[in-house]
């Protein structure tokens, strides 16, 4: 694996509710970038992050998994998370480590119990959110009733990334150069309406809706293009003190058959 500079790393936690999709698309990224041949499925006991016996016997994460994708230049540490109640303490264990949160809604159940945990766990740790409604293969999946729900939850600052005028007035709204732009010409110039997007998700101004289909790839790889041009790098949210003392954050310690006792970290300083 190559070596990336600090502005092409992309950490980010998939939280949701059990179910909700989310290890499925951890996995879907995974092929969708090149990084396995097929579609790796929690249900077929194969899914990358879910490894342990237990999980796979269960079909459920039981701890968060670590899976990387390099996609387009750049590198994504993707943290999939479990959804169970029993074992939510360690999906916010790991956040201090992200720099953003896919939050998995299921596009048939829609917002459950612990949407609403996972949304309360990322303002906590002020963790930039994008929504990304899951299954929209199944046959009961709505994707606008799900994300007219998300919005009459979490509040109109959720917007769906396909409806391209409301996005853009949206990002004008918050900053008064694009506001006098928008209202000069109805529009932001592209390079304008991606800087401002950026600006306002990383300042939690702002909460994009996307919708997947893991299991068809339909809307996959938008979201590692969105993941790449749109969400923090590490010292967007925390520049690093690098004359500072060393101090890392321990996040993850497991145990692996083949290569011992594996530890997972994030260089805080120095």
């Amino acid at each position: 694996m190559r070596q990336y500079s600090t502005p092409d790393l992309r950490n980010v936690a998939l939280l949701g509710h059990a179910h909700s999709g989310k290890t499925t698309l951890t996995s879907a990224m995974l092929y969708a970038a090149g990084v396995t041949n097929r579609l790796l499925r929690p249900e077929d006991g194969a899914a990358i992050t879910d490894f342990d016996e237990e999980e796979v016997a269960r079909h459920h994460s039981l701890s968060t998994g670590i899976a990387a994708v390099e996609y387009q230049k750049r590198k994504y540490n993707l943290l999939g998370t479990p959804g169970l109640q029993p074992f939510l303490h360690d999906a916010k264990l790991c956040l201090p480590a992200a720099d953003a949160v896919l939050l998995c809604v299921d596009g048939v159940a829609g917002i459950q119990v612990q949407t609403e945990k996972a949304w309360h766990y990322a303002a906590e740790f002020q963790l930039p959110v994008v929504f990304v409604v899951t299954k929209l293969d199944h046959e009961r999946a709505d994707f606008g009733a799900v994300a007219a729900a998300i919005r009459e939850r979490f509040g109109r600052r959720c917007a769906r990334v396909e409806e391209a005028e409301e996005l853009t007035e949206m990002v004008a709204e918050e900053d008064s150069s694009l506001l006098e732009e928008y209202f000069e010409t109805g529009t932001l110039t592209p390079e304008h309406l991606a800087t401002g997007l950026r600006e306002e998700i990383l300042h939690r101004q702002l909460f994009p809706v996307l919708g997947v289909s893991a299991v068809t790839g339909a809307g996959v790889k938008e979201l590692l293009d969105f993941i790449g041009q749109s969400l923090p790098c590490p010292t967007d949210r925390q520049p690093l003190e690098t004359n500072a003392p060393p101090s890392v954050f321990v996040f993850k310690t497991l145990a692996d058959a083949f290569s011992g006792r594996v530890t997972m970290f994030r260089v805080m300083a120095g």
